[in-house]
């Protein structure tokens, strides 16, 4: 949003368009500036309606549920199809582009061959093996690394108030993104995953029609299935490491739970089941039946 900002601004210097940097956490300070200008935002009518949320040729998109479909792109292609209202330059911007299925990519992939005038589109990813390579192709490719755990834990812990200890366990589960360590910690992430580790742990003892149901309950919840498979893979590599490195292990607060686990387990069939969960995931992003996914993931895990 700062760059959709920084192309369409209206206030200049002598250098050029004036990028302001906001929205980052009060302990991370810009560094490309000097005191002054630390806490001038530009106040132009563009950069005002676009903080506003209200421009209309700022088009965000993103995951409705656990993809971004089809109808989506193809309601963007209708619009893109049309001179800008009024920016300098349009800008989509596609957040978890990784999310989108095969036909939805495809569909996409139309726009980036031929773009539109004074049109950017932006994909944000975290996964780009998932995008399709012929769209991985047609972009230019801007990396940017993953936040240390330790910057998170200081923003759960000064801006958002959460405990030392449940901090570093959703820091090292949000993929060095800040943005995702604060949804967790707003949520009820800590909840949902003792649930989940309780079930799993006791996964091969239940009857089919407990694993069912469960299997079930998972897959209602479209939007957190991949965090709720997230949850399962790092349960299950927390066990594999921890008679070699228990200091790494993610679950802390489990800590005698993971070691327990971890007596005369099998490292095989450790690694077999965390296969199990990555190719669910990688199922699920081919739009399949939710159920039916979760019900064959956990059936196998119960099996191991």
């Amino acid at each position: 949003m700062e760059f959709a900002k920084a192309c369409n601004c209206i206030r200049e210097n002598t250098r050029g368009t004036l990028l302001t940097i906001r929205s980052q956490p009060k302990h991370h300070p810009p560094e490309n500036r000097n005191n002054s200008e630390k806490n001038e935002d530009c106040r132009c009518k563009s950069c005002r309606v676009i903080d506003a949320g209200n421009h209309p040729d700022i088009l965000p998109i993103g995951p409705i549920g656990a993809f971004v479909k089809i109808g989506q792109i193809r309601d963007l292609s209708h619009t893109l199809s049309m001179k800008p209202y009024q920016a300098q330059w349009r800008v989509v911007i596609v957040s978890k582009a990784h999310t989108m299925n095969p036909a939805a990519g495809n569909a996409l992939l139309k726009m980036l061959e031929e773009p539109p005038d004074r049109t950017l589109i932006i994909l944000m990813t975290s996964q780009r093996a998932k995008l399709l390579p012929t769209v991985v192709s047609r972009c230019q490719h801007i990396r940017f690394k993953p936040i240390p755990t330790e910057r998170i834990i200081a923003y759960l812990t000064d801006d958002l108030g959460v405990e030392s200890e449940q901090a570093a366990i959703i820091a090292a589960m949000s993929n060095g993104s800040f943005s995702l360590a604060a949804e967790k910690a707003k949520g009820n992430w800590i909840s949902r995953r003792n649930l989940i580790i309780k079930e799993i742990v006791s996964i091969s003892d239940k009857p089919v029609t407990s694993i069912l149901a469960f299997a079930e309950k998972l897959a209602h919840d479209k939007t957190a299935l991949i965090e709720s498979l997230d949850i399962i893979q790092s349960w299950l590599r927390d066990i594999l490491i921890f008679n070699h490195a228990p200091d790494r292990i993610i679950h802390k607060d489990l800590t005698e739970r993971i070691q327990y686990a971890s007596e005369g387990s099998d490292p095989a069939k450790l690694l077999k089941k965390m296969k199990v969960m990555e190719k669910t995931q990688q199922v699920l992003q081919t739009n399949a039946n939710a159920r039916l996914a979760m019900e064959s993931a956990l059936l196998e895990l119960a099996k191991q």
